[in-house]
């Protein structure tokens, strides 16, 4: 809302995400994974390719600004489904 022209903090932020979500995609894809890494990694390109072209004064239903929300509900969507993954686990082992 302000009139900064420059967003250092949020692709500083953006670029942690990424090599986040980089490094869990490629740690999926050796662990048998296949479709968690591959949507992953299909995510990370699409919204790096989209982000790079937002600049201030894209409205918020242009495609690049959808494509790069919709990579981050995949960053949070991914990490409920390896949280729940890792609850089904301990209950299995704990019982």
């Amino acid at each position: 809302t302000d009139r900064a022209t420059t967003f250092t903090v949020e692709w500083v932020g953006l670029a942690v995400c990424g090599v986040w979500l980089l490094t869990v995609s490629w740690r999926l894809l050796r662990s048998g994974h296949r479709w968690l890494g591959s949507i992953s990694m299909v995510a990370l390109v699409a919204a790096a390719g989209a982000g790079s072209t937002i600049w201030p004064g894209t409205g918020p239903f242009q495609i690049e600004y959808l494509t790069t929300i919709a990579g981050l509900l995949w960053f949070l969507g991914l990490a409920a489904i390896l949280t729940g993954q890792a609850w089904r686990r301990a209950d299995r082992h704990a019982a």
